[in-house]
């Protein structure tokens, strides 16, 4: 699958067969130049998972699905000298307020690599995310696992 714009490449995508649980990938373009790469990895890891392969991350971006009540909360673990991104899936937010914990059994629905130079790019972008409009982040310092819940802009 390829996205062009004006002639330009934007995006070429691919889906992946059984027996692999990620169900998709994405090379992001700008200008004829290779920016991100991303996989859709629903179910094949875990936020335990990824800080036990990549360490604790320095931020976390939190945000969340438009849509009205029970949104979708969305937080990515950011290692921005990694070039790394993983979103977590939080879950919906509560109709009585938008808090929610990460814990190490949240799942990881997409990984992002992109060059570290460009993550005030995938910052305002919203590449970190699975969502289809750029999204308002909200940019926290990592405070651990289990350590308290996020609450997020925008959400009821």
């Amino acid at each position: 699958m390829t996205w062009e714009h004006d002639g330009v490449t934007d995006e070429i995508g691919w889906r992946f067969q059984h027996p692999f649980s990620d169900t998709a990938g994405y090379m992001h373009f700008e200008n004829d130049v290779l920016t991100a790469i991303s996989i859709l990895a629903p179910g094949s890891l875990s936020a335990g998972d990824a800080i036990d392969a990549f360490g604790e991350p320095e931020e976390i971006w939190l945000s969340c699905v438009s849509g009205g009540i029970n949104q979708p909360m969305r937080a990515a673990m950011v290692y921005p000298a990694k070039g790394l991104s993983l979103e977590i899936d939080l879950g919906v937010v509560p109709a009585t307020g938008g808090q929610v914990e990460m814990d190490r059994s949240s799942p990881v629905s997409k990984v992002l690599f992109f060059e570290p130079q460009r993550l005030e790019d995938v910052a305002t972008s919203g590449l970190a995310f699975t969502a289809e409009t750029p999204l308002p982040i909200e940019r926290v310092p990592w405070r651990g696992l289990g350590q308290g819940a996020f609450e997020v802009p925008g959400c009821p």
